[in-house]
């Protein structure tokens, strides 16, 4: 039971690690338009200029808060490479504003919108071209260009607090347990590592305990966002017209992944467990 034990917890953990490892990093870093935790998509009008700030939110951001004149003046801090900030004005220039107007009602077209999310940013994007916002353990989703109806804006997440640090810290969990149930898993009298085999007991405490608190912080942090993204499809599809709508908002593949994750690497420690006490 003990030579199962030890062949079959790093397989455990291994598989647990690739597939805790690969949703956390998506969508903005992997499998953008296949793994996420939330998908949003539909269909839609939009004008060329609404289109065009998918690729630059920062600008629609400036657009929205100093309105449409002609010239704006827009405090901006400049850093030099002493590391000092100054204040200055930068002129951001604009056509006029019933120019822009018309020449994006002529230019109006139905695509096909999309918005996914993950532990750490979104993506989002028209007609197939998705851009992702720069990875981060707190991401704020209110930055991202106006693409979905208002009503169903607001009922999405504004940020995900504290939930990614916590699956990061899982993620993190694992990695050590892996090591750790390798080394255990040695045969250390036959090898140049026959000095660690006094330390092998020490091994396998701290994959049954340390991988045991790590899993457990991963999968309360998973089953917090599901309960978190799951009230939000929920709310849209009890929404007045909601059915009706051009958009689906349904939960992604990321949850499968995690939750799997963390049962494969659960059965990691049942079976170090075993090899511990058995």
């Amino acid at each position: 039971m003990n030579h199962l034990s030890h062949t079959l917890a790093p397989l455990f953990f291994f598989t647990a690690f690739l597939l805790t490892l690969l949703t956390f990093l998506a969508p903005v870093h992997v499998f953008e338009s296949s793994v996420s935790l939330l998908q949003v998509a539909g269909n839609t009008t939009l004008n060329a200029s609404t289109l065009a700030t998918t690729a630059a939110p920062e600008k629609r951001w400036i657009d929205a808060v100093y309105g449409s004149e002609e010239a704006a003046l827009v405090p901006r801090s400049i850093h030099g490479r002493g590391g000092g900030g100054r204040m200055v004005q930068v002129h951001i220039k604009r056509k006029a504003a019933n120019a822009t107007s018309s020449a994006a009602a002529a230019s109006a077209s139905d695509v096909s919108v999309k918005v996914v999310f993950g532990p750490m940013g979104a993506c989002y994007g028209a007609s197939g071209n998705l851009t992702c916002q720069a990875a981060s353990f707190t991401p704020i989703f209110t930055t991202m260009p106006d693409l979905l109806p208002s009503n169903l804006i607001e009922i999405l997440p504004d940020q995900f607090p504290l939930a990614p640090t916590a699956l990061f810290l899982g993620v993190l969990s694992l990695t050590l347990t892996l090591t750790a149930s390798l080394l255990s898993s040695l045969p250390f009298h036959a090898s140049k590592l026959s000095s660690l085999e006094k330390h092998r007991l020490g091994l396998t405490k701290v994959v049954v305990f340390g991988g045991g608190v790590g899993i457990a912080v991963g999968l309360i942090a998973t089953i917090a966002l599901r309960l978190q993204l799951g009230a939000v499809v929920n709310k849209w599809e009890a929404m007045e017209g909601a059915a009706d709508a051009a958009f689906d908002v349904s939960l992604g593949t990321g949850f499968a992944q995690l939750f799997a994750g963390w049962g494969l690497g659960a059965g990691g420690v049942i079976f170090t467990t075993f090899a511990l006490f058995g």
